[in-house]
């Protein structure tokens, strides 16, 4: 009977300090926790929601339809708000939505779900690189103009430098970006997913996002494993009318000057040695002022100084018709 009583407490025992040691454990975990409230709680991530435009980086070419007329082959497709509650808002996104893409110094904006500390925000931390074939591929620019909207938690910026028209562009948010309380920000589940190529692949824009991502530069070692969040958005044509204008000049050919703008179409062109003196003929209704031009004297052109003689005495600026004497 003792032998059964102590195996049974030497059981209870065993059980008791296992239950013991795990308790244990679990207070030294709140503990830290207690002491430490960052690591208890989840660091700040970078939104990354395609669908909403308040809710991943922007510029962004999701917001965008094929149109192939355009040179980008794209136009711009942002949502309309409430029209009925703001008129004006809707008016300016239809002339936006005529574009064939996107300012080409634009207006960065990136939301986060939590402060960030905009002390760690830089041409490193964030920045564009230019996708398009214009000799500079995969050049790196950064940003300027930062500024933090802390009622929505987002960040605006500018680019450094006016970009290319027409030319396709990512937009670059890395973990090197820290929240408030020092610590890297995070890449959204959605995200993660895209990296991992665990995403709809219908979805056009998102897989041209994810093979922008893959063949991103890895200059300097600061893209590898530290994007966190990203956008791809084209800039719009800004010479496309100019460049019509031209090649529309280019395939026509001008009828050659002839100068025959005289009376019964005699040509206006006169030896210079010939010519003395200008007289517009008084009373001609387009002669301006009242001392009109009658005679302008045209010494040799070599002359440093010229006279124009008025019926005033005085010069006057006047258009009329000019007859050869």
């Amino acid at each position: 009977m003792r032998s059964s009583s102590r195996k049974f407490l030497k059981v209870v025992g065993v059980v008791t300090g296992a239950s013991a040691v795990r308790w244990r454990c679990a207070l030294a975990v709140l503990s830290l926790a207690l002491l430490s409230p960052s690591a208890a709680l989840a660091s700040v991530q970078a939104l990354f929601n395609p669908d909403v435009v308040e809710q991943t980086p922007f510029p962004s070419d999701r917001f965008t339809v094929p149109n192939s007329a355009n040179i980008t082959r794209l136009q711009v497709n942002l949502p309309l708000p409430d029209c009925t509650v703001r008129p004006t808002d809707c008016n300016i996104l239809r002339v936006i939505n005529m574009l064939d893409g996107f300012n080409l110094d634009p207006r960065l904006s990136i939301p986060f779900s939590g402060p960030i500390d905009v002390n760690s925000v830089n041409s490193d931390t964030i920045f564009l690189v230019e996708l398009g074939d214009h000799g500079r591929k995969d050049r790196i620019l950064g940003i300027n103009q930062i500024v933090w909207d802390p009622s929505t938690n987002t960040l605006h910026a500018e680019s450094d430098q006016l970009l290319e028209q027409h030319t396709p562009y990512t937009l670059v948010v890395t973990d090197r970006v820290h929240d408030a309380a020092g610590d890297p920000v995070r890449p959204s589940a959605s995200f993660t997913n895209l990296i991992g190529e665990d995403f709809d692949t219908s979805q056009a824009y998102l897989a041209e996002l994810s093979d922008a991502l893959d063949e991103l530069p890895n200059g300097k070692g600061r893209l590898s494993g530290h994007v966190v969040a990203a956008s791809i958005f084209t800039t719009r044509s800004v010479t496309a009318i100019l460049e019509k204008i031209r090649r529309k000049i280019g395939a026509t050919t001008p009828a050659p000057a002839d100068f025959l703008l005289g009376p019964g179409g005699t040509r206006t062109i006169f030896p210079l040695s010939t010519i003395t003196a200008l007289t517009i003929a008084k009373g001609d209704p387009r002669c301006c002022g009242r001392a009109c031009v009658r005679q302008i004297l045209l010494p040799r052109l070599r002359s440093p100084s010229r006279r124009v003689h008025t019926s005033g005495g005085h010069a006057e600026r006047c258009s009329g018709r000019a007859a050869h004497k």
